[in-house]
C-alpha cells in the first residue's frame, strides 16, 4: 500500500466543555461515501486512541484538506507523531504550537486557517473492525478556499508529496482505436 498515493488530511476535535482538551490526527483513509441525500464521509482510526475517545465524547470534528507545502507537511508529521511515539532522537513538536493559526468553529471545534477545504462534520456512526474503528461523519458545512490549480497534500512511499501533472488529457469520452498491429 505504501506505493499507492493517498490524500492526507488532518482531523481535529475538542471537548465542547473544555476547548483546550483537543486532539488532531493525520489520516490517509478519508473517503467520500455519499453526496445525496446526505453528504457523508468516512475514515479509519487505529485503536487504542485518545483521539477516538474524545471524538466519541465530542460527536463533532473538522476535516482539513491541506495545501501541498512544507509547513503543512510538517504539521501532518507532528500530528502523526505523538510525544509518546517520538523516538529518543526525535524532538516532539507540539502541533498546536507550530505557528499555524487556529480558530474555533461555532461548535467549538479547532479549525486550521490556511487549509484548502474545511469540512465541519458530526459523527453518524462508528464500527469497530479488527484493530481499527471506521468513522462515518455527516458533512454539515464546507469552507472551500481552494484556488484553480491548487491540489491537496499526498502521502506515498513514506513521503509527503504533491500532484505534479496530468498523465494524459482525454479529448473525448472514447478511446481512439489503435491501428498498429
Amino acid at each position: 500500500m505504501r506505493s499507492l498515493p493517498q490524500p492526507v488530511v488532518i482531523i481535529t476535535t475538542a471537548d465542547p466543555n473544555s476547548p483546550l482538551n483537543r486532539r488532531g490526527l493525520t489520516l490517509s483513509s478519508l473517503t467520500s461515501l455519499s453526496l445525496h441525500p446526505i453528504p457523508l464521509l468516512s475514515f479509519n482510526i487505529r485503536l487504542p486512541s485518545r483521539a477516538s475517545a474524545l471524538l466519541h465524547r465530542s460527536g463533532r470534528f473538522v476535516v482539513h484538506i491541506l495545501p501541498a507545502s512544507r509547513p503543512f507537511a510538517e504539521l501532518c508529521g507532528a500530528f502523526a507523531t505523538s510525544e509518546y511515539t517520538a523516538s529518543r532522537d526525535e524532538e516532539f513538536k507540539d502541533p498546536w504550537a507550530m505557528g499555524h493559526e487556529w480558530m474555533a468553529s461555532e461548535e467549538g471545534q479547532p479549525v486550521l486557517e490556511g487549509a484548502l477545504v474545511k469540512m465541519h462534520c458530526k459523527v453518524r456512526r462508528t464500527v469497530e473492525v479488527g484493530d481499527h474503528e471506521v468513522w462515518v461523519g455527516e458533512v454539515t458545512k464546507v469552507d472551500n478556499n481552494q484556488k484553480e490549480g491548487e491540489y491537496g497534500l499526498l502521502y506515498c512511499d513514506r513521503k509527503y508529496r504533491s500532484v505534479v501533472g496530468v498523465v494524459e488529457e482525454l479529448t473525448s469520452g472514447k478511446e481512439e482505436p489503435n491501428d498498429e498491429p
